[in-house]
């Protein structure tokens, strides 16, 4: 009767999105969906050549949830959302930034909702763990990220090995380079490379800090960046082509290189993972979807973001290997198979990695601090030791000053009172 057709519309709605509908019966009402249908807005970053990926999501999207539109809005400046926070409703975000947005409020609690629906087993390792501020919830891992060292096998060959295990390998490999007219380059930001020499950043503010650790970087990057032409040590595209034509015999870069290196190098190339201090660790970064808690389809915004982690997404994501899932099923059958070697390097890496707790806000005001002063240092203006200490005073100030505009104290030390 006319009184229970919102009930049964209702009723049907809730049968697709528990995935208990049979299809015979709801198909034949799909137009009721299509004229009440929802858009939200989706923020994230993705470059042109990423645009036939998401194309397909979106299609894969309306096929399960047809009353649910998204509207994809691309760019590369994510934080600028903090400005215009009130027109998304899907929010895409590194990892490292979790803690940030949730703390003002720019990400909305979906603990319980994960708690009804979402099997939190599904994930990889160390990748979850990044989507969550005191033990609560902020949005859902979609890919993974890790430094690796690109290296051209008719150079290294065997030694291939060691250049994962020690640090000393990898300079000796910059002087071997330069015989044959090659060069070494790493296309990492600072507080990546930070992973691998101390953990996070904010061991820095310990007291037991080894600064030896530290020496040791600033000397690797000064003797690379010497010895790298016209400064192509940090020019990505320019080391990428020189990869490609073996004017660099190893590189250091993101995992997301590896999609452009398997359709495009024309030898025999391989990976292996950055070697480690002792008081460092490997680092994986996460790509996190969130809710804009201002959203007035918080809804459908859960629907489209736990589709991004389902195994469908996930699948489409690592199918050219530019992207690794974030799931354990997506990596065991899909992203796997495609090269089990490299999966194995991924795999223990992942198991292993620690994750960054510094906000990209941050980030780029300790690089904006710090590079200025490794410039000084590669011209022979001061010596590694006086360099690090510099380092160690700026980074401790900036961390104070994040911890004293945060609404949480849990991640800096205080000794005797004082920030140190």
């Amino acid at each position: 009767c006319p009184g229970n057709v919102g009930t049964v519309i209702d009723e049907k709605k809730a049968a697709l999105l528990n995935s208990q509908a049979d299809s015979k019966h709801i198909w034949p009402d799909l137009n009721i969906f299509i004229e009440e249908q929802v858009r939200i807005k989706f923020l994230c970053c993705y470059t042109a050549n990423d645009s036939a990926i998401w194309k397909e999501i979106d299609e894969q999207f309306n096929r399960e949830y047809p009353w649910v539109g998204v509207d994809i809005f691309s760019t590369e400046k994510v934080p600028d959302y903090l400005r215009t926070r009130g027109e998304y409703d899907v929010i895409q975000l590194s990892g490292r930034d979790v803690s940030s947005y949730s703390r003002k409020n720019h990400l909305m609690d979906i603990t319980d909702l994960a708690d009804e629906t979402l099997d939190r087993g599904a994930f990889l390792p160390n990748t979850l763990e990044q989507s969550m501020t005191d033990e609560k919830l902020f949005g859902l891992p979609m890919t993974i990220s890790t430094p690796l060292l690109f290296f051209n096998r008719k150079y290294f060959g065997k030694q291939a090995d060691a250049l994962s295990r020690d640090w000393d390998a990898f300079l000796n490999s910059q002087g071997k380079a330069m015989a044959r007219g090659s060069y070494v380059a790493f296309n990492l930001g600072l507080a990546s490379l930070l992973h691998y020499f101390i953990g996070d950043i904010h061991n820095l503010t310990r007291a037991t800090f080894d600064k030896d650790a530290l020496i040791k970087l600033v000397k690797i990057l000064k003797y690379i960046s010497l010895n790298a032409p016209n400064g192509d040590m940090l020019k990505t595209d320019i080391v990428y082509k020189n990869f490609l034509s073996r004017k660099v015999s190893l590189f250091g870069a993101y995992s997301f290189t590896l999609g452009k290196i398997i359709d495009e190098c024309g030898f025999d190339w391989g990976v292996s993972p950055l070697p480690t201090m002792s008081t460092g660790g490997p680092l994986v970064e996460t790509t996190v979807n969130g809710i804009n808690p201002r959203s007035e389809y918080k809804k459908e915004a859960w629907l489209f973001i736990r589709f991004l982690s389902s195994p469908i997404a996930q699948a489409i994501f690592c199918r050219n290997r530019k992207y690794i899932p974030a799931t354990r099923t997506a990596f065991d059958e899909t992203y796997a198979p495609q090269d089990p070697a490299t999966a194995e390097i991924l795999r223990n890496i992942i198991e292993k990695a620690q994750f960054s707790t510094v906000s990209s806000q941050t980030l780029y005001t300790i690089y904006s601090c710090i590079h200025p002063m490794l410039e000084a240092y590669y011209a022979g203006h001061c010596q590694a030791e006086n360099l690090v200490e510099r380092i160690i005073s700026r980074v401790r100030e900036i961390l104070a000053l994040e911890f004293l505009t945060s609404a949480s104290p849990s991640f800096a030390l205080k000794k005797n009172g004082k920030f140190f």
